[in-house]
């Protein structure tokens, strides 16, 4: 077997293959990875990219990493010698005990992954949280015995062969990938679709988005979640309440202030997350207590520091512009809006949509021209070098009252590492502010 891509995923695969007898070959771009796979016994052998193309014929199968491309050329060397191309979760799936909890969508996923856990765990359920979320199923797959809740991405999906979850969860279905799927969102979408397809009990889905509502009619059984109306079976929130909907009648499950996050996403996740546990046997009771403690995930509208009447703001999950809208929206006040980074071949106009709810805006990065054309006059807009000078900008733009949200609408990789790393940033810049008063 060989593996292509040494890079988390790609590990845990090379580690479980090797657990379970195979002999195992390893590839990757970077050199530099391919010696230390090789410096740690990761594999029977290791090679450089250009010597995978002539070898990967010889093993009977193609692991691939979820950051390759399904273009890479050892890919097509694969397929063109009748090789099974996989990915990590195909391979682990292989040996799982486990009951699986599949969820994906556009945006939402770690929250509605780890807060649908929470909930699982009060009612008593042994979890464990694996997937595109940080931990490989790869890694854990051996050991679990109860209910894997396994966030799982469009590139994850897309390697998939016989894999199925017994309940499978899509959240929302927007623009986003598109350098990888060749522009084309259909295609992207036609991905998120094995959601439903690949259920096998109950299939949970947003009513309203067109596609996860669409895909339903994949699935044996679905159940509805929504905001502002009661679906026919799964939960809603009406009347400023989460309810649980069994045949239309509704169950009192928390007021939506138990949720301390704000904004219409986070209440979706919620909703997404409830429905999941619901139809896993978790109670009221139980939900409620997980809603009631549930603080939110790092770098997702979390409040940094509030300085000379400013709300400072991270927002870095928000890689791609649906989420971006959504962080502006859930704002409690005017915004000063930093964005920017790597260009995902995303359609930036919708920003211009947000109008008054922000001041000002401070664009970065790669895609920072792109920004700046489609949002045009809309707002005022300043261009910076780094991350330090967009928050030294972004502090003069803003008022008393002013919320300024690191909301980049655009991946980090062009100057981090990645999205956590681009947070850890801002929040560093942002604590090292002097408070006015003490420059005066």
């Amino acid at each position: 077997m060989m593996v292509l891509g040494l890079g988390r995923s790609g590990i845990a695969a090379a580690r479980l293959a090797a657990r379970r007898g195979a002999r195992v070959v390893v590839t990757d771009d970077d050199a530099a990875a391919v010696d230390r796979a090789l410096d740690a016994g990761l594999a029977a052998q290791a090679v450089a990219a250009d010597a995978a193309i002539e070898c990967v014929a010889r093993v009977d199968r193609l692991v691939v990493s979820p950051g390759v491309p399904l273009s890479h050329p050892v890919v097509a060397a694969a397929r063109a010698a009748a090789v099974r191309v996989v990915g990590e979760l195909e391979l682990a799936a292989e040996g799982c005990r486990a009951r699986i909890v599949a969820v994906s969508g556009t945006n939402g996923k770690s929250t509605t992954v780890e807060l649908l856990a929470a909930m699982l765990r009060a009612a008593g359920v042994d979890v464990v949280v694996a997937g595109n979320v940080g931990t490989p199923l790869a890694d854990v797959v051996d050991d679990a015995r109860g209910t894997i809740v396994l966030e799982v991405s469009s590139f994850q999906l897309d390697t998939l062969e016989t894999m199925r979850w017994e309940v499978g969860v899509l959240l929302n279905v927007t623009p986003d990938h598109l350098d990888r799927y060749g522009g084309d969102f259909d295609a992207y979408a036609a991905s998120k679709r094995e959601v439903a397809r690949r259920t096998t009990r109950v299939y949970a889905y947003n009513a309203d988005d067109a596609v996860a509502a669409a895909a339903a009619a994949l699935a044996p059984r679905a159940a509805a979640f929504a905001l502002g109306r009661v679906v026919d079976a799964g939960a809603a929130l009406v009347d400023g309440r989460f309810v649980r909907v069994d045949d239309g009648a509704c169950t009192d499950v928390a007021p939506r202030e138990a949720l301390a996050q704000p904004g219409d996403h986070f209440a979706l996740d919620a909703l997404a997350a409830m429905t999941a546990a619901f139809e896993l046997g978790a109670g009221v009771d139980a939900v409620r207590r997980a809603l009631e403690a549930w603080r939110g995930l790092p770098h997702r509208m979390e409040v940094v520091r509030r300085l000379d009447g400013v709300t400072w703001i991270d927002d870095s999950k928000a890689t791609n512009v649906d989420a971006a809208l959504c962080a502006v929206e859930a704002a409690s006040g005017p915004a000063v809006v930093i964005l920017g980074g790597r260009d995902k071949d995303g359609d930036f106009t919708p920003l211009r949509a947000l109008g008054t709810r922000v001041r000002a805006g401070v664009v970065l990065g790669e895609a920072a021209d792109r920004i700046a054309d489609a949002i045009g006059d809309t707002w005022t807009l300043e261009r910076a070098c780094d991350m330090a000078d967009a928050v030294a900008r972004a502090r003069r733009l803003a008022r008393p009252g002013d919320v300024v949200l690191l909301a980049p609408a655009c991946a980090s990789f062009d100057m981090f590492t990645s999205y956590a790393h681009r947070g850890e940033v801002f929040r560093g810049c942002v604590e090292a502010l002097e408070p006015r008063e003490a420059t005066r």
